[in-house]
This record gives structure tokens, sequence and C-alpha cells, in this order.
């Protein structure tokens, strides 16, 4: 889950800024040991949340995108992924990430009449 995604999560719950570090604490996820790593360095949680709460639609999509995108590049390409390039005609090098499949798909979607 993205750092944003879980930052929205928690002031959704009402719960008081103050409650955020223990918050963190009921899950490992990844995710939450960097914010409890942020938080500690900065300590300013309620600037923190403020900021979150106070994201625009495009800029939380922005965020989003840059997660998937993140992630998407430390994945392997799906099996659906190369069997679709290989239907549109593909004959480059196997692409290295899930984010390198999505991108020649959508180049050589682009191609076609």
């Amino acid at each position: 889950m993205s750092a944003l995604k879980l930052m929205e999560r928690f002031v959704e719950s009402g719960l008081p800024p103050g409650a955020f570090p223990g918050w963190l604490e009921e899950g490992s996820s990844e995710t939450r040991r960097l914010l409890r790593e942020a938080i500690g360095k900065r300590g300013d949680l309620a600037r923190l949340l403020r900021a979150v709460g106070l994201l625009d639609g495009a800029a939380r999509e922005a965020l989003k995108d840059r997660d998937r995108e993140k992630a998407w590049a430390e994945k392997p390409p799906t099996e659906k992924q190369l069997a679709y390039l290989a239907l549109l005609g593909y004959q480059g090098p196997p692409p290295r990430s899930v984010l390198e499949a999505s991108r020649l798909i959508e180049r050589l979607k682009g191609e076609k009449p």
C-alpha cells in the first residue's frame, strides 16, 4: 500500500493526530516502517497529516501513479503481458518488468490502426 493511501486511512479513521505513531505500530508493512522512521526524524506529525488532507485529486493521482510505477518496475512481467506482446507482434528482447511490458503494450497498441 502506498504511504499516501495508508495516511488517508488514518485521517479517515477520525483518530487524533497524536495517535498516528501508535496506529502505525499496529502493522508491519514496509510503508508503515518508513512512515514511523519519517516521523521519528521530523517529529512534525500534524503537518504531515494536514498535507495529506489538503492534497487535491490531481496530486493524489500523481502520487498513486508514482507508487504504482515504482512497484511495477520491481516485478517481472506477467505471462498475460508476454502473451499479449506476442499477439501484438512484438519480437524484441523480453521486457524486464511489469512497467516495461506495460509501456511496450501501450506503444504497440498506439501503432495499430
